[in-house]
């Protein structure tokens, strides 16, 4: 079985890519526009598991593309050596119909600038005729984020499916995303998420006009480092401090 880059598997596979389009993002760490191509494949008896990671077996395609490349190395406990994937020792679960493998938001930016684009662009390339799909396959959501996905899709059947790292999911059919990294930002993508929520979500008004999403400075990793001296600076140009986790999910999209 060959480990390949959905790129790849898209111009060299036989099966079918529902729609495509080009897409400017900004990569963040290298501080330069690149362009992505957002895909939607089409893979029968396509199998996926807890990292969303996709295995196509007519094909014998793993494909790996993730949206943190931390993730975008197969399971150890799926026995991948010398290019050999052993199925027989995957806990395969068969689900009937056809699922739409969105992916993971584990807290709440990763659902509004990764998990949330990917869903409104399904839905954009489908025509937002869901009508085929039997499953939305995604982590497992917090009550409010459950609840807004319920309040703006509410015929879709969402199938919160387990990360153990030794079980899979196979599907008569799948439709699996391009998942673009979590460090690469599309102005537009985010457009179209911020136009689709301002349907249902009503800003109170009171929300501050320029923030600087802030670390809380007890945060055992990740701190900023030069914190105070920053928040100096941003104080002088009326920008407000905020820490997400103080807000419930609709207060933060309204800040946003």
């Amino acid at each position: 079985m060959e480990i390949v880059p959905f790129s790849k598997y898209c111009t060299e596979s036989e099966h079918c890519i529902i729609a495509e389009q080009n897409i400017a993002t900004f990569d963040w760490p290298k501080q330069q526009y690149v362009e992505d191509t957002y895909r939607l494949a089409s893979v029968p008896e396509g199998i996926t598991n807890g990292w969303f990671h996709l295995i196509d077996p007519s094909s014998g395609s793993y494909i790996v593309d993730q949206q943190n490349i931390r993730f975008a190395k197969p399971f150890p406990a799926w026995s991948l050596q010398d290019s050999q994937l052993d199925l027989d020792s995957v806990n395969l679960k068969r689900i009937e119909g056809t699922a739409l493998v969105i992916g993971g938001m584990k807290n709440h930016w990763h659902f509004l600038i990764n998990f949330l684009p990917r869903l409104i662009m399904a839905d954009r390339f489908l025509n937002s005729d869901f009508s085929s799909i039997s499953h939305v396959v995604i982590h497992e959501p917090t009550g409010a984020q459950s609840q807004l996905l319920q309040t703006m899709y509410p015929d879709l059947n969402f199938l919160p499916i387990s990360n153990k790292s030794d079980f899979g999911y196979q599907f008569d059919n799948i439709l699996y995303p391009h998942l673009p990294r979590n460090v690469h930002f599309s102005s537009e993508l985010l457009g179209l998420t911020r136009t689709a929520l301002t349907k249902f979500i009503t800003p109170s008004g009171k929300e501050p006009n320029r923030i600087f999403v802030d670390r809380n400075p007890e945060t055992p990793r990740r701190r900023l480092y030069d914190r105070e001296q920053m928040l100096g600076v941003l104080n002088k140009h009326k920008v407000t401090s905020v820490f997400n986790e103080q807000f419930s999910l609709t207060e933060q999209i309204s800040i946003f």
